[in-house]
Formats: C-alpha cells, sequence, structure tokens
C-alpha cells in the first residue's frame, strides 16, 4: 500500500505478510522521502517450506561454474593463447584484466598495429619477438610473440618479419623454446597462398624441431576450393595437423580463419569467449614440451 504521492508507506491495522509488504514498498519510486505511517509490525517468519525459501535453498547447492574456468587453475601442462587481437594496445587493458592470458605460458598475437618504436608491457610477460610496421603502411599488420617469466630463460632463439606484396602483406614472430618453434603469423585479406608459403619457408628450415603455428590466414578451410588445397600441401609438408575441432569458428561472424597447427601430439585446443571487441575469439593450445631429436 505504497504512497506515490506523498512519499509514505501506510499500512492496515493488522501486520502485512511478507508478500503484501513487498507489494506495499514496491510502490515507491524512490527512497527519497519515504516514510512509515503508525508503528512497524514485524510479518511472521517465512515458513520453511515455502517456495521463496525451497528457492533459496536451491540456489546455495547449485554453483554457477564459469565454462572456461579451467583455462585458469593450475595444471600440469603448458598453455598458449593466440588471438588475433586487431590492435593490441586498444585492447591491452582486457588483455592484461584476464586471468586465462595471464595465467597461460605464451601469448601469441596477431594483427596487433604496433610500430617498431612500439611496445606494451603485459605483467609477468616478456616480448621476445615482434613483426611490427614501419612509420608509413598499412597498420592492420603485426604479429608477436610473448613468453612467461617461468619459460624465459629457455628461449634460444627468435625471428620476426613483415613480407609485404602490394597491398597484401604477410607478418610472423617466432621463439624456440626447448625444441620447438612457435609462430604467430598473419596474413592479409587477399594474400595468395604462395605469398604465405615464400614467407614461412624459413621459419621451417629445422627438420629437427617441433613446430606450432598459430595464425590467421584469411582462408575458411572448412570450403572446398584451390585455396583450400594448396594450404592442406602446405600443411602435410611440413606435418602440421590442425588442433582446433574441425566443426568450430574462430570469428563473431561464423567463420574460421583463425588456427593453431602443430606437429606435437597429445594436445588440447578449442575457441576462448572474451569480451574483447575484437572481430576474432582467442584460440587456446595445452601442451606438453617434447624434447627428443625428430629424425629428418
Amino acid at each position: 500500500m505504497g504512497n506515490r504521492n506523498n512519499g509514505g508507506a501506510g499500512r492496515s491495522s493488522r501486520s502485512l505478510t511478507r508478500s503484501l509488504m513487498y507489494v506495499a514498498f514496491s510502490r515507491a519510486v524512490s527512497a527519497s522521502g519515504l516514510y512509515l505511517i503508525g508503528d512497524f509490525r514485524e510479518p511472521s517468519p517465512p515458513d520453511r517450506n515455502s517456495s521463496l525459501q525451497r528457492e533459496y535453498a536451491r540456489q546455495q547447492q547449485c554453483q554457477l561454474l564459469p565454462v572456461f574456468r579451467f583455462l585458469r587453475e593450475p595444471r600440469q601442462c603448458q598453455q598458449l593463447l593466440f588471438h588475433n587481437v586487431q590492435s593490441l594496445r586498444a585492447h591491452l587493458q582486457l588483455v592484461t584484466s584476464d586471468k586465462v592470458y595471464m595465467h597461460s605460458d605464451l601469448l601469441l598475437f596477431a594483427e596487433t598495429w604496433l610500430c617498431e618504436d612500439q611496445s606494451c608491457e603485459i605483467p609477468g610477460f616478456t616480448m621476445v619477438a615482434s613483426a611490427s610496421r614501419g612509420s608509413h603502411g598499412s597498420s592492420a599488420v603485426g604479429a608477436c610473440c610473448y613468453v612467461s617469466e617461468r619459460l624465459q630463460s629457455l628461449v634460444h632463439g627468435v625471428m620476426a618479419g613483415i613480407q609485404r606484396f602490394g597491398r597484401q602483406s604477410v607478418s610472423v614472430a617466432a621463439a624456440t623454446i626447448r625444441g620447438t618453434r612457435f609462430i604467430s603469423m598473419y596474413a592479409s585479406p587477399g594474400t595468395r597462398v604462395e605469398q604465405i608459403t615464400s614467407t614461412i619457408a624459413p621459419y621451417f628450415s629445422e627438420t629437427s624441431m617441433h613446430y606450432v603455428l598459430a595464425c590467421d590466414i584469411n582462408i575458411d578451410l572448412r570450403k572446398n576450393g584451390e585455396q583450400q588445397r594448396q594450404i592442406q600441401a602446405l600443411l602435410n609438408n611440413y606435418n602440421l595437423r590442425m588442433t582446433t575441432p574441425s566443426d568450430s569458428y574462430s570469428t563473431r561472424a561464423g567463420t574460421r580463419i583463425d588456427y593453431i597447427f602443430t606437429t606435437l601430439s597429445n594436445t588440447e585446443a578449442g575457441a576462448y569467449t572474451t569480451v574483447s571487441k575484437s572481430f576474432h575469439y582467442p584460440l587456446w593450445l595445452r601442451f606438453n614440451f617434447c624434447d627428443e631429436v625428430l629424425l629428418s
């Protein structure tokens, strides 16, 4: 029995039930000027068998578990996150405040939009390789590799560069850790497969090494065409296999143009949904280092 006009709430001569009291006070549009007329009579305690109390009890037993909680929990393996971030500087705060990123061992980014004199600090990580644009040209390029402090001393080789083909380009950054080379690559839309092939060939020069290629190639491999067949031939040449589920997608448009390929065995991978405004979803990979030397 609320009163919208004078801000007061009246009562009857007897105590209101809890449900009626809720209805009465819900009529108040603001707490300003709200007062009670007469003495307040507290309603009877709620019945333990009431539907409301049963719902309270049920909610205490049913906890909501984040879908990707496992990506930020302790683990026995290593974890890599790859993301076409579409400007690392613009999304840096989202990265550093996300526990999934911060609990990973390697962070590989594509389309970083960084200039040669720019860097982005991520607590607990070191940028060990970066392919950055010059002061001129398209900003939609770049790739980089961050390694956590836990693995930084194990890095024993880095490579990076941008190869331009007119309006198209291929950006690559790589770091080698314990016999595995981790490669982040971005191929701009319209880049031909042979241009991708010629750019990444130097990064696959060691036949005794394992490889992880995390990339945005702007080619949807779920389709059947000449480009898809050429990419498959490229993967076969380096004994790379796809890690992410074949029916998954990597963009908000439902396309699949981001991938993680590897020669490592016994891996787990998938897409991670974040609050980032990037068009692309991050991809995650869990693996164990394989120290044995491969036979060429």
